[in-house]
C-alpha cells in the first residue's frame, strides 16, 4: 500500500510539473505576441467637414473655420512609458495646449488611457485598439474627428 501512495505522489508531482512548465510556455507565447503600446507615437487630425454641427453665428463659424485650419498642422505627440504612466503634447496650433499626463493599462490590444492632473483623474477613461500591426491606432473623439496615432 506504501508503495502504492508513493507511485500515486510521484505521478501526481509529474502531473505538477507538467502543468508549471505549459503554464510557462502559454506565458512566453502570449507575451511573445502580445502588441505593447510602450513607446512615442504621433498623432494626425482629420476633420470630415460634412459631418460638422453648422455654426450658429458668423463668430462660431470663424472659430470653426480657425480650428480646422490648425488641425491640419496639429501633431499630438504621446509617450507611453513602461511604468504605465503617459505623456501628452500639441504642436503645430496656436495657443498650445497644456502638456497632459496620465496613467494607461493595456489587456491585448486594448488600452486604456486615464488623465491625470496633480495626481488625480480627470474626465472620462479612454479606451483604444491597437492596429494588428501594433503599428497605428485610431482615436475619434466625435462624430466628424479623428486622429490616427503611429509610431
Amino acid at each position: 500500500m506504501a508503495n502504492l501512495c508513493e507511485g500515486y505522489k510521484e505521478f501526481m508531482n509529474q502531473i505538477i510539473k507538467a502543468c508549471v512548465a505549459i503554464s510557462a510556455l502559454a506565458v512566453l507565447a502570449t507575451s511573445s505576441f502580445a502588441s505593447t503600446i510602450v513607446g512615442t507615437w504621433h498623432g494626425h487630425v482629420k476633420i470630415d467637414r460634412s459631418k460638422m454641427p453648422p455654426a450658429k453665428d458668423a463668430r462660431m463659424q470663424s472659430r470653426l473655420q480657425e480650428g480646422f485650419r490648425q488641425s491640419k498642422n496639429a501633431v499630438i505627440t504621446i509617450t507611453f512609458k513602461a511604468d504605465h504612466t503617459f505623456i501628452q503634447a500639441v504642436s503645430g496650433v496656436n495657443p498650445t495646449p497644456p502638456t497632459k499626463t496620465g496613467t494607461w493599462t493595456q489587456a491585448g490590444n486594448a488600452v486604456t488611457l486615464q488623465g491625470t492632473v496633480n495626481g488625480k483623474n480627470v474626465g472620462p477613461s479612454a479606451t483604444v485598439n491597437l492596429g494588428k500591426n501594433d503599428k497605428s491606432f485610431v482615436v475619434t473623439p466625435n462624430a466628424f474627428e479623428s486622429i490616427t496615432f503611429s509610431r
